[in-house]
């Protein structure tokens, strides 16, 4: 069984939308909701000095929405988000946000998006050069899941009125 460290970003993840010049001075909701995103993610890896290295592994979390009923919310929960965004804007937003030129990440290991209570980002860090996988889609702050120790929670909010993050430590299953 590999060694897994993840580091959880509460931060609902955006995508990387399709600019155009004129985005400059028009200020688009969803450009603006993109750079308010960019900066959060910055603040939130600068924190815990976080920098992509040249294999990326992470799942996206994207929050179910308000008008879906419990049973529907306790059915989805964890389960593979198939609709917008695309998982490749979800990755690109996260790249241009912490990456100056788009080099640097050469594999791709892991990256997944599914429904979640919340929105997150979780960086899966391996200590073995293996990858594994756990579902964080029900990781509450403070809380304990199975084959999950979560420690470390900032009280410091970075724009999204969840706090910051979580450093989440346990054993993954290969």
């Amino acid at each position: 069984m590999a060694s897994t460290k993840d580091l959880v970003l509460c931060i609902d993840p955006v995508a990387k939308p399709r600019m155009t010049q004129s985005d400059k001075w028009n200020q688009r909701p969803e450009v603006v909701k993109y750079r308010r995103f960019s900066m959060a993610l910055m603040l939130l890896c600068n924190r815990h000095q976080y920098v992509p290295g040249d294999t990326l592994s992470m799942t996206f979390i994207l929050p179910m929405p308000t008008s879906w009923n419990a049973a529907k919310r306790g059915r989805m929960d964890g389960m593979p988000h198939t609709q917008r965004p695309d998982l490749s804007n979800l990755v690109k937003a996260f790249e241009d946000a912490l990456l100056k030129n788009d080099e640097g990440i050469h594999t791709y290991v892991g990256i997944k998006k599914i429904w979640g209570k919340e929105g997150r980002i979780v960086l899966h860090f391996h200590e073995n050069g293996t990858f594994a996988y756990t579902n964080y889609a029900n990781v509450e702050p403070g809380h304990e899941k199975p084959d999950t120790t979560l420690a470390g929670r900032s009280d410091s909010d970075a724009g999204n009125g969840r706090g910051d993050t979580q450093a989440a430590a346990g054993n993954g299953h290969p």
